[in-house]
């Protein structure tokens, strides 16, 4: 709005401007006068749009390529993610959008397979209301808007590869709604406490293009979180659970399966070493109770004998150093570790246990006070356990870079 009240202004001052010609000097002294007379309108109107979005409004473009191969094989693929976040904050409202571009393709031989497209759209909104000094409530409400391209068809299905080599599985899905309340109190200086409820409504998508009757329904979500801070002289320690309850799984309007409950816990300490100097360490642990399924024999609902979701585990580290003014060097290293079957029902791959480690570097340079510019660069190795389809460990490696601007208006 903005800009088209400023141009409209511009052609009215060139306007008269060119009708002045044409007149005598004192016609054209007056209207001369008069186009200085719109200068404050116009500064007015500039600083009045400023006010609005001056240290409120924010942008955060970044984009991530992903490049992988099979160890002992001739699979490989690659993949570039291009997320845009736009963010607003006024007083305890807290508003977001987020898109992104993704490039997915997979180059194994027999295999091969591409998809280029904009992913799905997030909306999010929060509100924050003080109950008191010391305790908060924040309701908060996130809609994943299926804009992108959740039906596939034939070789864009091969496009889809998996979430340890590459960030996005899928390229879109349906239409889901999260909503949400947590309650934050300050239990004192150093110590913050917060617990949170959220449901989630995970909208019906047609993952297969020319395929009637398939349409996939992941059922609904429910998340418990219990998070915690505390804050020292030199250190930050951060550390929660979310408890996970999943519905049924619907395929072409049956049954499927249901995911057990899933519990994940995380702890992370940032430690400042010197002025200049900070280490950052996390872990995280998961586990997931036994899905229910469609018995092939019995055609009975029932729950697994055993339990093939896999406890996972896991590390992070790093090392960061502001060696300059602005200018921030860092180090860091992680380990997964998946010590059973895991099924993603996003992508339908079964996983027979994996190990990934992950090492690599970053930089982070605030350009001015603001505008911050970041990039980093990563080696990943995934170890997949062997399963009755390939009797042996499967290896693979890749290499991971990003670069990424913010800006705050």
């Amino acid at each position: 709005m903005y800009r088209t009240s400023l141009l409209t202004t511009s052609l009215a001052v060139a306007t008269l401007s060119v009708s002045a010609m044409a007149e005598t000097v004192n016609a054209e002294q007056q209207n001369s006068k008069g186009t200085d007379a719109l200068k404050p309108v116009i500064r007015q109107n500039s600083q009045g749009f400023s006010e609005y979005i001056k240290d409120k409004l924010s942008i955060h473009v970044e984009s991530n390529h992903f490049d992988w191969k099979g160890k002992d094989d001739n699979s490989k693929g690659k993949q570039t993610f291009t997320p845009v976040t736009v963010t607003y904050r006024e007083n305890n409202i807290d508003l977001g959008i987020r898109r992104a571009h993704i490039n997915s393709k997979n180059e194994t031989p027999k295999r091969e397979g591409e998809v280029t497209t904009l992913s799905d759209s997030n909306l999010s909104l929060a509100y924050t209301q003080p109950l008191s000094k010391k305790t908060s409530v924040r309701f908060s409400g996130e809609w994943n808007l299926p804009t992108g391209k959740a039906t596939l068809d034939s070789d864009e299905k091969n496009a889809m590869m998996d979430g340890g080599l590459v960030d996005q599985v899928r390229f879109g899905e349906g239409l889901n709604i999260t909503t949400g309340a947590s309650l934050v109190h300050n239990v004192s200086d150093k110590l913050l406490l917060g617990l949170g409820y959220s449901h989630t409504w995970l909208g019906t998508y047609d993952p297969n293009l020319h395929v009637s009757g398939d349409k996939l329904n992941p059922g609904n979500q429910d998340h418990i979180t219990l998070q915690g801070q505390y804050k020292g002289d030199r250190y930050l320690l951060l550390g929660g659970a979310t408890y996970t309850m999943s519905d049924v799984t619907e395929f072409g309007h049956k049954k499927y399966y249901e995911k057990g409950n899933r519990l994940d816990t995380n702890v992370t300490g940032i430690y400042a070493l010197t002025d200049k100097d900070r280490v950052t360490l996390g872990a995280r642990y998961s586990t997931q109770k036994p899905d229910t399924y469609v018995n092939r024999i019995t055609g009975n609902f029932e729950k697994e004998s055993r339990n093939v979701n896999g406890d996972s585990f896991y590390v992070y580290s790093e090392y960061a150093r502001n060696w300059r003014p602005k200018h921030t060097i860092k180090f860091n290293a992680s380990y997964l570790d998946i010590d059973a079957n895991s099924y993603d029902f996003s992508s339908d791959y079964y996983n027979a246990g994996r190990n990934k480690v992950t090492y690599g570097m970053g930089y982070d340079w605030q350009i001015m006070p603001k505008l911050m510019a970041n990039a980093s660069i990563k080696r990943y190795e995934v170890t997949d356990k062997a399963s009755f389809t390939t009797g042996k460990d499967t290896e693979y490696q890749g290499w991971n870079s990003q670069v990424g601007f913010s800006y705050n208006f």
